[in-house]
């Protein structure tokens, strides 16, 4: 199974409506949620641009669509 993190922050409601789009684009996907705000690098890395996709080295940042979602899973996956 594929995992893909999700950076997120709590009241971030883009993130939300990405876990949304993640999960009908591509359900088989297990995502695991990461908090920018937990951490003080992460914070100056992506806090001004989540919600974002990453699999490894590999990122997708908003705004994103269902088919930028497919496309990014199945480039992850090889």
């Amino acid at each position: 199974m594929t995992e893909i993190e999700l950076l997120t922050a709590d009241g971030c409601s883009l993130c939300v409506q990405a876990r949304d789009m993640v999960e009908q684009a591509a359900p088989w996907v297990r995502i695991r949620a990461v908090d920018v705000a937990a951490d003080e690098d992460l914070i100056q890395a992506w806090g001004a641009r989540i919600p974002v996709l990453r699999h490894g080295e590999r990122t997708l940042e908003w705004p994103f669509s269902l088919l930028d979602i497919q496309g990014f899973i199945e480039d992850s996956s090889k």
